[in-house]
């Protein structure tokens, strides 16, 4: 599917490896309607303006 027009609303997690500029897009459309709760797992690259939860080398988790 679509990953844009997916619901993430009941996701738990989420794992991906998205470029700098598809981040900015990531937290303007998919972050606010994660649940509470829910993780993000991205490889190499931050979402601007969320603080991170966890950083591991090139690994960054965020918590909604």
């Amino acid at each position: 599917g679509d990953f844009w027009t997916r619901d993430f609303s009941d996701t738990d997690i989420i794992f991906c490896f998205l470029l700098k500029e598809t981040m900015i897009e990531f937290q303007e459309k998919i972050w606010p309607h994660m649940k509470p709760g829910s993780r993000v797992v991205s490889y190499m690259f931050q979402i601007p303006d969320i603080a991170e939860a966890r950083h591991d080398g090139r690994i960054h988790v965020y918590v909604k």
